[in-house]
């Protein structure tokens, strides 16, 4: 069936305004019916402390600390985190965009305030509203756009990351470019589209860089086809250059490009198995989960679930009957440049995920590498694995395609509608368990989160001190500390930054044990140690270690507790 038809029928359904909105009501339903309400109350943090995993408890005490730290140039810049110095709220995860948005009122924010929540279930709305307005334009069907909602929203990769990595779960980030290409952006004029793929650019890099690496390889896709179809470079050119420089622009003022921070360029370990779309990882009830060749292949999960599965299959054999056919028939290009586009796109979007260490299950099977320059510069994007989720997007929405073309074309609409709709019941009963769990989890109540430092010997003292020095590595006790030093304006040395700069750190830190060896301990810092690093101080210097319940904190003075023989 031909494009034009597919055109002729999509104008018999609703608006695509209407289809947008449908998905976003649809996102939302399903992000209330996954995680409850609860994650939405503005003023409460508990839930977060609540989810086992640390990544989140970093986003959120890097909002924290970079709501009570001073204003910089770059707006982007905090040191209530690493201070003395300087980095990026980009390097906490948490949301440049959000971040210096909430802090411009910071004066009359609640003292507790979290938008992780929020951000969540912005994510899920927008994804549905993108993802049923690509289908729409794809396949023609309101039906079909309404089912793609669940299927792209609700996916295996988005329930992983929600809650976990939660500014990567901007779903709607992929799906705008393509909607852009699909909605023939390339008729507009250069100013919108400057104003949009700026736009675009600029929002996008400062939620997450690798969710603006998606939509450039999108959008290179997209100009690409708009310079074959106009034969006019122009255009192409100046959109490109402006959405570079408003990138430029944003790495710039969220503080990217401060200082001297070390960036990790190991490539490899961090992609997709090849098993990847069939492996659970224990997250469906269906299929088992499957071994991976390392455990950093987590960042790969691309599971399409037990009803993706067999839609993907079903489409994909419909599919290669039908460009045979066609060869059959005499067709020497049985392809529409949509479909050559989109093959493409999964295609370079695979290799990106899989490469360079090429793996099934436990395997090795092949390790591709290339010239040290060209990896140091690949390895800043070293979690590939994550490039799996366009894949998984495009291999939706194309098998959506192919499955309503083919029913159309034999004149049976409804039941290529039913047989979606049965996959799509699938799906969730191969997920329900998952689904159960969180709901579960997110719903219930949590207390809020109170350390070993909330001890009223110290508290009562808390007003001599304005900094903690963390000379332990400790995971545990450095997040409960930081968030009573965000609680009562103190500011901490270091934490888990996604770029380090432990060597300013490291600096700093000798400082602070040149004072204290020389008896210049300074009393307005709380120390905090594990008992390696207390034996190591107790040494050479005179401060005052105590026990505080499993925290051991170290200080110039006495207070009313007993000391560490």
């Amino acid at each position: 069936m031909t494009e034009n038809v597919v055109r002729s029928k999509e104008r018999k359904g609703k608006s695509p305004g209407y289809v947008f909105l449908a998905g976003v009501l649809t996102g939302a339903l399903l992000f209330f019916l996954t995680y409850g309400t609860e994650v939405l109350s503005f003023t409460y943090d508990g839930w977060i402390f609540k989810v086992s995993d640390p990544d989140i408890h970093q986003h959120y005490l890097g909002w924290c600390h970079f709501r009570k730290s001073p204003w910089f140039f770059p707006p982007g810049l905090m040191d209530s985190m690493s201070y003395p110095h300087r980095i990026s709220v980009l390097w906490t995860d948490s949301i440049p965009l959000f971040a210096i948005f909430f802090k411009l009122f910071r004066d009359i924010l609640p003292e507790t305030f979290q938008y992780l929540g929020f951000y969540g279930f912005l994510s899920f709305c927008l994804t549905g509203g993108t993802a049923a307005l690509a289908a729409k334009k794809l396949t023609g069907s309101d039906a079909a756009a309404l089912i793609a909602v669940p299927l792209i929203t609700e996916s295996f990769p988005m329930l992983q990351r929600m809650f976990y990595h939660t500014s990567l779960t901007a779903h709607y980030l992929i799906l705008i470019p393509l909607c852009i290409w699909l909605y023939d952006g390339y008729k507009w004029s250069i100013r919108k589209k400057c104003l949009v793929w700026g736009g675009y650019f600029f929002i996008t890099v400062m939620m997450h860089p690798y969710l603006w690496l998606m939509g450039a390889v999108i959008a290179v896709a997209a100009f690409i086809s708009e310079i074959i179809t106009t034969k006019d470079v122009k255009p192409a050119l100046i959109t490109g250059g402006v959405s570079g420089i408003l990138t430029y622009a944003a790495l710039f003022l969220s503080g990217a490009l401060y200082g001297n921070v070390k960036v990790s360029y190991a490539l490899g370990g961090f992609g997709s198995n090849l098993n990847t779309f069939v492996n659970s990882l224990n997250m469906g009830q269906i299929l088992p989960e499957l071994p991976l060749q390392n455990p950093n292949q987590y960042e790969g999960f691309g599971y399409l679930g037990a009803g993706g599965i067999v839609l993907v299959l079903t489409a994909g054999v419909l599919w290669l009957f039908d460009k045979a056919g066609r060869c059959r028939e005499g067709e020497k290009l049985p392809f529409s440049g949509r479909e050559a586009v989109l093959c493409i796109l999964t295609a370079v979007f695979f290799i990106m995920a899989v490469f360079p260490d090429i793996t099934f299950n436990t395997k090795l099977l092949l390790s591709i590498r290339v010239n040290p320059g060209i990896e140091a510069i690949l390895g800043i994007f070293r979690s590939a694995g994550r490039f799996i989720w366009p894949v998984v997007i495009l291999l939706y929405l194309g098998a959506l395609k192919v499955i309503t073309d083919h029913g159309r074309k034999k004149r049976k609409d409804r039941f290529a509608v039913v047989f979606i709709i049965l996959c799509l019941v699938l799906q969730f009963i191969d997920m329900s368990k998952t689904v159960a769990s969180r709901h579960e989890k997110f719903t219930a109540y949590a207390k809020p989160l109170k350390g070993d430092l909330e001890n009223e010997a110290l508290k009562t003292r808390i007003g001599q001190y304005d900094r903690i020095v963390f000379v332990t590595d400790d995971q545990f006790s450095m997040e409960r500390a930081a968030y009573f030093a965000a609680k009562h304006g103190l500011t901490v040395n270091k934490y888990y930054f996604a770029r380090s700069i432990d060597e300013e750190v490291g600096e700093t830190l000798k400082q602070y044990h040149d004072e204290c060896a020389s008896g210049n301990a300074p009393g307005n810092v709380i120390f905090i140690f594990d008992e390696e690093s207390m034996e190591e101080w107790r040494k050479d210097t005179d401060l005052h270690f105590y026990d505080l319940t499993g925290t051991i904190v170290g200080l110039s003075d006495e207070i009313n507790l007993p000391e560490i023989d």
